[in-house]
């Protein structure tokens, strides 16, 4: 509970009081807005973000193809095979970490999955109502019924 967490005391109807009256004072009100008007995501850059992620980048700018070298068992080096170095650093310098959408350690590296740029695709259609099917049925020039989906 918040009023305990500010360190007030008190049994719950005590706290929830305190709370309730907390919230009607103009300087917790303007910091609790302040709050969140930090960490809301106004539709600007929610359309940006979807925007990114449609486009996506080209990742070969970022990957490298390096040999790996192991030692057998006389001591000499041999050429065990290759793998594909991501380069995280450049990516999240150039603005594109936000397109990750997990990293997890699996046998022999890591696996990288990324947001689906389709999915973006379809959610910023939407939002510019390119896949509504509008349906009217009209009756000598004049619409008598309308039916839109999307």
């Amino acid at each position: 509970m918040a009023a305990r967490k500010a360190g007030y005391k008190g049994n719950y109807p005590t706290l929830r009081s305190i709370g309730s009256e907390n919230l009607t004072k103009p300087n917790i009100k303007a910091e609790i807005s302040k709050r969140l008007n930090e960490t809301v995501m106004e539709s600007d850059e929610v359309l940006a973000r979807l925007a990114s992620m449609a486009r996506g980048f080209d990742i070969s700018e970022y990957t490298e193809l390096r040999e790996i070298f192991e030692i057998n068992d006389k001591g000499k080096e041999f050429l065990a095979g290759y793998a594909l170095w991501i380069n995280l650093e450049k990516l999240k310098d150039e603005g594109f970490s936000h397109l990750i959408k997990k990293i997890k350690n699996v046998r022999g590296g890591i696996e990288i999955e990324w947001h689906d740029p389709m999915a973006a695709l379809v959610h910023l259609g939407k939002y510019h109502q390119l896949f509504t099917d509008n349906l009217d049925i009209t009756s000598e020039g004049e619409i008598v019924f309308r039916v839109v989906r999307g």
